[in-house]
């Protein structure tokens, strides 16, 4: 059909193509225990019989305190009350998670992807320079960005009726919009007023001819430059700027810290993304990215690599990740796809997920660790002869209720909460 064909289509085609690809997840925990019968049923055959040699009065009370001290209560619980209790913990520090897998995945990240607009900066755009000098082409611009959903539209709206004290997007002599198109990475265009009008990313516009100035100063601030276009020419040049992140330079730092690295992936110009990872140390950054560019880049590591992104633009990559993760306010598509949503804003939202995430997974390792040490132990001397039936029944509840408690007293997903200052 058409719509297959077209750039959406694609992209949803891509999307369906990650969710067949993943395999299930794999329950360590399970295999453990299926193997841990097996290894008991073994014993008690094998202790019976060696019983039935030396004291035949004892052998059946060994066999049946072997059988229920060592019961797999324990290990069975070990993982999913650890993991159900941090995807609880999660929740109320604003991270939800899509499954409780999704939190292994997190734990295992080597690297970390950052969509730049609204995740290391605040996604809230304001026009810094503007050459568009016709007011008509204004209030035409103001009428085609308000049928879009990008930041870059947002801005340029509140910047024309702050200049022209234009009417709400209701008034009757706000110019019509037909065929209306949004193309991700490229820009807007439409029928406004009688004029074909688009705003278009600089990658897509024509020859600029004598507007190249104000798009090579605002390539100098490290801002957004798009270029208007009206009937096939350039007729104008806005430059917008977005502010990092307060905590963006922190996020970065304590990833590195942990061992992560760090990238940026973004639509933006080449020029404007390595200024910021300039100013936040970034060593791996991309611009000019289209969704399909994102998603490579997301694979060609090889690693276990997280993407950090809001939009539309970043589902591809955020489903191609081996975790994806959407942010505070990201577009419905980007938390469809996403394995967990940020609830909190800022860059270090992600940091503390990755971090309670590992503290999880190390509540689940001490579970799996004392269960196995637990029984081993129990294990041995009940097959000794000096664990009674009774006393066997006593003990078998305390490893279960052992791993429960450590499950619940332990440290997994805890800090600020949602938008809260990180912890000192």
């Amino acid at each position: 059909s058409l719509g297959a064909l077209s750039r959406l289509g694609r992209l949803v085609d891509d999307l369906e193509r990650h969710d067949a690809a993943r395999a299930p997840v794999l329950q360590l925990a399970d295999r453990l225990s299926g193997r841990f019968v097996v290894a008991i049923l073994t014993l008690a055959v094998v202790g019976g019989v060696a019983w039935a040699f030396i004291d035949p009065s004892r052998a059946f009370g060994v066999v049946v305190s072997l059988l229920v001290v060592t019961c797999p209560c324990a290990l069975g619980l070990a993982t999913p009350v650890a993991l159900a209790v941090a995807r609880g913990r999660a929740a109320a520090q604003g991270v939800l998670l899509r499954s409780t897998a999704a939190i292994e995945r997190l734990a295992e990240v080597d690297c970390v992807w950052f969509d730049k607009t609204g995740t290391l900066t605040e996604g809230r755009l304001v026009v810094t320079e503007a050459t568009l000098p016709e007011a008509a082409d204004r209030a035409r611009l103001a009428a085609l960005e308000r049928r879009a959903r990008h930041p870059v539209a947002a801005a340029i709206v509140r910047w024309v009726e702050g200049i022209d004290g234009l009417e709400d997007p209701g008034a009757t002599d706000t110019p019509e919009v037909l065929d209306f198109a949004e193309v991700p990475g490229r820009g807007v265009e439409g029928l406004v007023g009688g004029c074909h009008l688009a705003l278009l990313s600089p990658s897509a516009a024509p020859l600029l001819g004598d507007f190249a100035a104000p798009l090579a100063r605002a390539l100098d601030r490290g801002d957004t430059p798009v270029i208007a276009v009206r009937d096939g020419a350039v007729v104008g040049v806005l430059a917008l700027g977005d502010r990092v992140r307060p905590d963006a330079a922190e996020a970065v730092a304590r990833l590195r810290a942990a061992g992560i690295a760090v990238g940026m992936l973004s639509g933006d110009h080449p020029a404007v993304v390595a200024r910021v990872a300039e100013r936040l140390g970034i060593t791996e950054a991309r611009g000019g990215q289209n969704p399909e560019d994102k998603a490579r880049a997301v694979q060609a590591g090889g690693g276990r690599a997280a993407m950090v992104g809001d939009g539309f633009n970043d589902a591809p990559a955020l489903r191609a990740a081996h975790v994806g993760i959407a942010v505070h306010g990201g577009a419905e598509v980007a938390l469809q796809v996403a394995d967990l949503h940020l609830d909190a804003p800022g860059a270090l939202a992600t940091v503390r997920a990755i971090e309670g995430a590992r503290r999880a997974l190390g509540v689940v390792r001490r579970n799996l660790r004392f269960s196995l040490f637990y029984n081993v132990i129990f294990a041995s001397l009940a097959l000794a002869g000096h664990i009674s039936p009774l006393a066997a029944a006593l003990l078998m509840p305390l490893s279960s209720l052992t791993v429960i408690g450590a499950s619940v007293l332990g440290r997994s997903f805890t800090g600020p909460g949602r938008g809260g200052p990180s912890p000192g």
